[in-house]
Protein backbone atom coordinates (compact mmCIF):
# COMPACT_ATOMS: atom_id res chain seq x y z
CA UNK A 1 0.00 0.00 0.00
CA UNK A 2 1.39 3.32 -0.72
CA UNK A 3 2.15 6.18 1.64
CA UNK A 4 -0.51 8.13 0.48
CA UNK A 5 -3.11 5.58 0.07
CA UNK A 6 -2.18 4.78 3.86
CA UNK A 7 -2.40 8.41 5.12
CA UNK A 8 -5.98 8.59 2.90
CA UNK A 9 -6.99 5.96 4.76
CA UNK A 10 -5.90 6.69 8.57
CA UNK A 11 -7.59 10.31 7.83
CA UNK A 12 -10.96 8.94 6.67
CA UNK A 13 -10.24 7.08 10.36
CA UNK A 14 -10.07 9.94 12.63
CA UNK A 15 -13.20 11.61 10.80
CA UNK A 16 -15.46 8.95 11.90
CA UNK A 17 -17.31 9.73 15.24
CA UNK A 18 -15.45 7.61 18.09
CA UNK A 19 -17.61 4.68 19.77
CA UNK A 20 -19.10 6.01 23.07
CA UNK A 21 -16.66 3.07 24.70
CA UNK A 22 -13.67 4.44 23.28
CA UNK A 23 -14.88 8.27 24.34
CA UNK A 24 -15.46 7.16 27.95
CA UNK A 25 -11.91 5.36 27.91
CA UNK A 26 -10.49 8.65 26.48
CA UNK A 27 -12.32 10.81 29.48
CA UNK A 28 -11.43 8.33 32.08
CA UNK A 29 -7.36 8.51 31.09
CA UNK A 30 -7.79 12.89 30.96
CA UNK A 31 -8.85 12.62 34.53
CA UNK A 32 -5.99 9.92 35.44
CA UNK A 33 -3.39 12.21 33.64
CA UNK A 34 -5.13 15.25 35.82
CA UNK A 35 -4.54 13.34 38.67
CA UNK A 36 -1.05 12.18 37.71
CA UNK A 37 0.03 15.87 37.36
CA UNK A 38 -1.43 17.36 40.51
CA UNK A 39 -0.05 14.31 42.27
CA UNK A 40 3.61 14.92 40.88
CA UNK A 41 3.52 18.81 41.64
CA UNK A 42 2.67 17.97 45.61
CA UNK A 43 6.11 15.95 45.49
CA UNK A 44 4.54 12.33 44.92
CA UNK A 45 6.66 9.51 42.77
CA UNK A 46 4.67 8.34 40.31
CA UNK A 47 5.66 4.36 39.95
CA UNK A 48 3.05 3.20 37.03
CA UNK A 49 0.12 4.18 35.89
CA UNK A 50 -2.38 1.85 34.47
CA UNK A 51 -0.37 -0.71 35.87
CA UNK A 52 -2.45 -4.25 34.73
CA UNK A 53 -1.58 -8.16 35.33
CA UNK A 54 -3.08 -10.51 33.24
CA UNK A 55 -7.05 -10.27 32.79
CA UNK A 56 -7.22 -9.44 36.49
CA UNK A 57 -7.74 -5.81 35.65
CA UNK A 58 -5.62 -2.77 36.50
CA UNK A 59 -4.31 0.18 38.85
CA UNK A 60 -4.92 3.16 37.54
CA UNK A 61 -1.88 5.08 39.08
CA UNK A 62 0.95 3.54 42.24
CA UNK A 63 2.46 6.39 43.39
CA UNK A 64 4.60 6.83 46.57
CA UNK A 65 3.45 10.18 48.88
CA UNK A 66 5.57 12.19 50.37
CA UNK A 67 5.78 9.96 53.57
CA UNK A 68 7.08 7.16 51.36
CA UNK A 69 3.68 5.32 51.95
CA UNK A 70 3.21 3.16 48.89
CA UNK A 71 -0.66 4.02 47.52
CA UNK A 72 -2.58 2.10 44.74
CA UNK A 73 -5.04 4.41 43.37
CA UNK A 74 -8.64 4.55 41.51
CA UNK A 75 -9.29 7.63 39.71
CA UNK A 76 -13.17 7.66 38.87
CA UNK A 77 -13.32 10.60 36.21
CA UNK A 78 -17.39 11.73 35.75
CA UNK A 79 -19.69 15.02 34.52
CA UNK A 80 -22.84 15.20 35.98
CA UNK A 81 -25.39 17.56 34.69
CA UNK A 82 -26.80 18.79 38.20
CA UNK A 83 -23.90 21.36 39.78
CA UNK A 84 -25.67 20.88 43.19
CA UNK A 85 -24.87 17.40 43.26
CA UNK A 86 -22.38 16.56 45.96
CA UNK A 87 -19.23 14.90 44.59
CA UNK A 88 -19.65 12.54 47.67
CA UNK A 89 -22.63 10.74 45.66
CA UNK A 90 -20.16 10.80 42.39
CA UNK A 91 -18.39 8.11 41.12
CA UNK A 92 -17.19 6.80 44.62
CA UNK A 93 -20.35 4.22 44.36
CA UNK A 94 -18.68 2.61 41.67
CA UNK A 95 -15.86 1.53 43.86
CA UNK A 96 -17.08 -1.45 45.54
CA UNK A 97 -16.64 -4.40 47.35
CA UNK A 98 -15.53 -6.84 44.00
CA UNK A 99 -13.39 -3.33 42.79
CA UNK A 100 -11.33 -2.95 46.21
CA UNK A 101 -11.05 -6.59 46.45
CA UNK A 102 -10.01 -6.78 42.68
CA UNK A 103 -7.35 -3.70 43.52
CA UNK A 104 -6.11 -5.46 46.90
CA UNK A 105 -5.57 -8.55 44.59
CA UNK A 106 -3.80 -6.83 42.57
CA UNK A 107 -1.62 -4.74 45.04
CA UNK A 108 -0.26 -8.00 46.13
CA UNK A 109 0.36 -9.47 42.85
CA UNK A 110 2.30 -6.20 42.47
CA UNK A 111 4.28 -6.30 45.85
CA UNK A 112 4.75 -10.26 45.21
CA UNK A 113 6.07 -9.55 41.72
CA UNK A 114 8.99 -6.68 43.05
CA UNK A 115 9.80 -8.91 46.26
CA UNK A 116 8.59 -6.59 48.45
CA UNK A 117 5.74 -7.04 51.61
CA UNK A 118 3.25 -4.94 53.11
CA UNK A 119 5.40 -4.93 56.08
CA UNK A 120 8.65 -3.94 54.60
CA UNK A 121 7.07 -1.30 52.79
CA UNK A 122 3.73 0.75 54.09
CA UNK A 123 0.62 0.42 51.72
CA UNK A 124 -2.58 2.39 51.65
CA UNK A 125 -5.66 2.43 48.81
CA UNK A 126 -6.74 5.61 48.00
CA UNK A 127 -9.33 7.01 45.94
CA UNK A 128 -9.98 10.06 43.72
CA UNK A 129 -13.00 11.17 42.00
CA UNK A 130 -12.50 13.79 39.31
CA UNK A 131 -16.21 15.53 38.59
CA UNK A 132 -17.21 17.52 35.82
CA UNK A 133 -19.87 19.70 36.49
CA UNK A 134 -22.39 20.47 33.37
CA UNK A 135 -22.19 19.91 29.89
CA UNK A 136 -18.47 19.76 28.14
CA UNK A 137 -17.07 23.47 27.55
CA UNK A 138 -16.12 23.77 24.01
CA UNK A 139 -11.95 24.26 23.17
CA UNK A 140 -12.05 27.77 23.76
CA UNK A 141 -13.37 27.32 27.57
CA UNK A 142 -11.07 25.63 30.15
CA UNK A 143 -12.82 23.50 32.29
CA UNK A 144 -11.39 23.07 36.15
CA UNK A 145 -12.78 19.84 37.55
CA UNK A 146 -13.44 19.34 41.13
CA UNK A 147 -11.03 16.71 42.60
CA UNK A 148 -11.64 14.95 45.73
CA UNK A 149 -9.15 12.54 47.19
CA UNK A 150 -9.91 10.08 49.88
CA UNK A 151 -7.05 8.79 51.48
CA UNK A 152 -7.44 5.08 52.98
CA UNK A 153 -10.37 4.49 51.25
CA UNK A 154 -10.65 1.06 51.79
CA UNK A 155 -8.32 -1.89 53.30
CA UNK A 156 -6.75 -5.12 54.00
CA UNK A 157 -7.29 -6.45 57.12
CA UNK A 158 -3.96 -6.77 58.45
CA UNK A 159 -2.52 -4.21 56.56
Amino acid sequence: MSAKKRKAILAADEMKPRSPQRNKISFGRQGETLVANQLQESGWRIVERNWRSGRHGEVDIIAIDPDSVLVFMEVKTRRTGDEAEPVACVGFDSVHGLKQHRILRLAMQFLTERCLSPEELPCRFDVVVVHYHGPPADEQTAEIPEVTHVKNAFHRIGW
